[in-house]
């Protein structure tokens, strides 16, 4: 939870949202998950904008990677996400090398 939280003091979305803002978001990102069930994830990767693809995986590896390496859980989410997000495979891995070895010290 710590490196949830660490990533959205980085975010200058994320600083910006009030303290009333937050809940608020939140409360709107369960209620788009359980209306899409199962294809939540599938159905935000679609939507979300070309350009910003990169950049939603490396968030996603450094909130993973928080303790500097990925468990074997964290690898599947992180595989089906590079898919999802039409992610090079060689990209992908670049970016989590660099989050990893960030996170470890």
């Amino acid at each position: 939870m710590r490196a949830v939280h660490e990533f959205a003091g980085r975010s200058p979305f994320l600083r910006k949202c009030s303290d009333k803002g937050l809940p608020h978001l939140q409360s709107g990102v369960v209620k788009r998950i359980d209306a899409a069930g199962c294809h939540a994830l599938e159905q935000a990767c679609v939507a979300l904008p070309a350009e910003m693809r990169e950049s939603v995986y490396a968030a996603c590896i450094d909130i993973l990677g928080a303790s500097g390496l990925l468990s074997d859980q964290d690898r599947i989410l992180a595989n089906r996400l590079r898919v999802l997000l039409k992610m090079e495979p060689v990209l992908a891995q670049q970016i989590e090398t660099v989050l990893l070895l960030k996170n470890r010290f």
